[in-house]
């Protein structure tokens, strides 16, 4: 079990999720609220229907450096990615 960081507080997560736009952005946030909830991974991957591995990498990247890293960065063009 992994918990998430204190980055944003519970309230900040729902918000986020309520007004994110881009669905993969949504299932991410989606999926901090789950597990801020109940920091069982293995359950909030299944409940949304994605894979657990995937899961994991979205929380730990959250951990590491923050909510910055569940922008959907396909939709920014790629000569901007490296500056991301």
């Amino acid at each position: 079990m992994k918990r998430l960081r204190k980055h944003l507080t519970m309230s900040e997560i729902e918000q986020h999720y309520q007004d994110c736009q881009d669905p993969i952005e949504c299932r991410r946030w989606q999926l901090l609220l789950q597990v801020a909830h109940s920091p069982n991974i293995r359950q909030a991957a299944e409940t949304l229907n994605i894979d657990y591995d995937y899961a994991l990498g979205i929380i730990r990247r959250y951990n590491q450096h923050g909510p910055e890293t569940l922008k959907n960065h396909r939709k920014i063009p790629w000569k901007q990615r490296a500056k991301v």
